[in-house]
């Protein structure tokens, strides 16, 4: 019934937030409210030393924090690597939150589909 009124897509992303609630509420309730990728991309920033990153591949982008994160180390690219199923809610976040202009989309599995040429080179991923 649910994903009826607001698509497949959101209502198992929404069961899927849903499943992993108990123990984010735990972690919560217990002091830990760190966001790891927070960390990560502290981290990221630290070893890239100040510079700006040339090309950057973002596989899977979730819930655009991560997007955003990156688009500040102003690379000269940022390429979003999605899989096709997930490519009306990721087109449809990335223009509500004014992004959708700023990155290169392609959709695929980066395990099995040719996503991205062997020539090109990321500087991150």
């Amino acid at each position: 019934m649910l994903a009826h009124r607001i698509g497949t897509e959101k209502a198992n992303m929404l069961l899927e937030k849903l499943i992993d609630l108990p123990q984010r509420v735990f972690r919560r309730v217990n002091g830990d409210t760190r966001d790891y990728r927070h960390f990560l991309f502290d981290e990221l920033r630290e070893r890239l030393g100040g510079r700006s990153p040339s090309n950057i591949l973002e596989i899977g982008p979730r819930d655009g924090q991560d997007t955003r994160r990156l688009l500040s180390l102003r690379p000269k690219s940022l390429v979003l690597a999605e899989l096709p199923n997930h490519r009306e809610f990721l087109e449809e976040r990335l223009t509500s939150d004014r992004l959708i202009d700023d990155v290169e989309i392609r959709y695929g599995n980066v395990m099995y589909d040719q996503v991205v040429s062997k020539e090109e080179t990321f500087e991150v991923i």
